[in-house]
């Protein structure tokens, strides 16, 4: 880097003298630039006496000691600084008086909300739901057109153990009888049989009065009481009296 001697002046018009490292002619002004000085010159720095490097200079110029007179030419420099000034408080002044005044600014009141909109009385049509999806039946891979087909259907209903279509099959058939016979359901009479209950029961199919016989036993494990099969003739082998009262029963509702 090399060394430049400068001359500038500072905010107030005095001028000062020094030196700055820099790589150019160009950055050492702008670094002077950047301090708040004006700078007038900027060269080579020769073998003369050091003057004070610029880092040592103040943001805030110091003064300095006046300078002996040089005879009219300093005078001269301050009557033309003093006329430069006036002239432009003067240029100022009619540019002053030339513009025209300040607008005043009115503030006006917002403007009124546009009036409500009455709501319309008319409740909204209501939206249609979809149909729903009918359901697929468990009964359509079996086919009941005919006895033969009934009976095969059945049968295989009983081979997959299909217990779903078996609940619908009941479901549709005897849905109704079902019904009916629950809600005219009467229990006649209790007979023990070697720890079950014989159940002497009438009930209403198509309002006809039908009669008929259940057995039902405890279970040990749940204390439930669960209808069990029980036929005419093992009865009839251990007691024959009651069988004759079931068969009785079950012909024309009568234990005589």
């Amino acid at each position: 880097m090399a060394r430049y001697r400068f001359t500038a002046t500072d905010t107030e018009g005095r001028e000062k003298g020094g030196t700055i490292e820099a790589a150019s002619a160009t950055e050492a002004r702008e670094r002077i630039s950047s301090r708040g000085f004006h700078v007038k010159r900027v060269a080579i720095d020769s073998p003369d006496p050091e003057p004070l490097p610029l880092e040592s200079l103040p943001l805030e110029p110091i003064a300095r000691k006046p300078r002996a007179s040089k005879g009219a030419s300093g005078i001269t420099h301050w009557l033309l600084h003093l006329v430069a000034v006036s002239t432009a408080l003067a240029a100022l002044g009619i540019s002053l008086s030339r513009s025209e005044p300040a607008p005043i600014i009115v503030k006006a009141d917002p403007p009124a909300p546009p009036p409500s909109v009455p709501k319309d009385p008319t409740p909204p049509a209501p939206v249609k739901a979809d149909p729903p999806v009918p359901k697929k039946s468990e009964l359509d891979k079996y086919d009941f057109s005919s006895p033969r087909a009934a009976v095969e259907s059945d049968m295989k209903m009983l081979d997959n153990n299909d217990y779903p279509a078996a609940v619908e099959l009941n479901s549709r058939v005897n849905l109704k009888y079902s019904k009916e016979r629950i809600s005219t359901l009467k229990v006649q009479k209790e007979v023990d049989f070697h720890g079950k209950k014989v159940l002497f029961i009438s009930y209403k199919r198509d309002d006809v009065t039908r009669y008929d016989t259940r057995a039902v036993e405890k279970d040990a494990g749940t204390g439930f009481w669960v209808v069990v099969p029980l036929s005419y003739y093992t009865v009839l082998m251990e007691d024959k009296k009651l069988a004759a009262m079931m068969k009785m029963w079950d012909a024309v509702g009568s234990f005589e």
